[in-house]
């Protein structure tokens, strides 16, 4: 009985053996390479428009090697997030579809005209490729479909790397002050400094250099190279707001040139300008407030006033 069960085995082991070198020799059942989601040289597009379900849309521009959001009134965008997302991009690689289905395509919301996103891909004027992405199976994975193709794919990318609306693309730090600070007016605060480059040599006018914290300054004065603003304001609202008095007005001399900033109060919001650009943006109260409200005592040593820590 043990015999025959073991000539069983052997015979069984021996078809398993047959059947999988018969089908690994049928055409079509070869192991399938990976291949880039996208075939397009993503490092010769000039333009990704990105238009959402909800009709928000972004339309990146490529001017020289700079990146600009041209729907939003051509303000740099932010370049380390276009290169991260066309590096994604161009690292993706597929094999086997999830689906290939018109049903299914609705379903995964990959379709065309109804998909969640859709990443228009242009050289020029002319449209290159476009990619459909559509439902989120899991963290950090959705459905995508290229244009032109059935395959359904599930790759790794996120909603949140392809945002549609402008301020997610914008460059923040648009107004930052860039160098070395030797002076600020604002108002009718002047502080300056030597040129030796130490920082705690700061000096307000009009108060004796002992009844001031040096310290104290530097932290006001280096708010300037941190601002960050939260979104361009439209050009058909920037009239109300500037047609007022400025809360505050700032020139900045630095060793790489000048700057002069207005802030503005509105409905209780912020605002801020650099003068010769016509764009206003909106800041947050926190970033506005410790420089719009500056007073000289604010500077001074051992006073409940001063300039608090960060």
């Amino acid at each position: 009985m043990n015999k025959a069960i073991k000539i069983l085995a052997v015979l069984l082991v021996a078809q398993l053996v047959v059947i999988l070198a018969i089908q690994t020799n049928q055409p079509g059942t070869a192991q399938v390479v990976a291949q880039p989601l996208i075939s397009v040289n993503l490092n010769t597009v000039d333009t990704l428009r990105i238009d959402g379900s909800d009709d928000q849309h972004v339309a990146l521009t490529k001017r020289g090697e700079r990146w600009q959001i041209a729907s939003y009134g051509d303000q740099p965008a932010d370049q380390n997030k276009v290169a991260e997302l066309l590096q994604k991009l161009s690292g993706i690689e597929v094999r086997w579809p999830v689906a290939t289905s018109t049903a299914a395509a609705e379903r995964f919301e990959v379709a065309e005209g109804s998909a969640q996103k859709t990443l228009t891909i242009q050289t020029g004027d002319s449209v290159v490729d476009a990619l459909f992405i559509g439902t989120s199976p899991s963290y950090r994975r959705v459905h995508v479909r290229v244009n032109g193709s059935d395959d359904i794919y599930q790759v790794e990318l996120a909603q949140h790397d392809i945002p549609a609306d402008p301020e997610s693309w914008m460059d923040k730090t648009v107004l930052q002050f860039e160098g070395d600070i030797l002076s600020v007016k604002a108002g009718d605060i002047a502080i300056s400094r030597d040129t030796n480059g130490d920082e705690t040599a700061w000096k307000l006018a009009g108060s004796a250099a002992d009844s001031t914290d040096p310290a104290l300054i530097n932290r006001w004065v280096k708010r300037f190279n941190s601002l960050v603003v939260n979104a361009l304001v439209p050009a058909q609202n920037v009239e109300p707001i500037i047609v007022q008095n400025p809360a505050l007005t700032v020139h900045i001399s630095g060793e790489k040139g000048n700057a002069d900033y207005a802030f503005y109060t509105a409905d209780e919001k912020y605002y801020i300008k650099r003068f010769g650009s016509s764009a206003l943006y909106e800041i947050a109260s926190y970033q506005a407030k410790p420089i719009v409200e500056v007073e000289p005592k604010k500077f001074m040593i051992n006073t409940s006033d001063a300039e608090p820590a960060q």
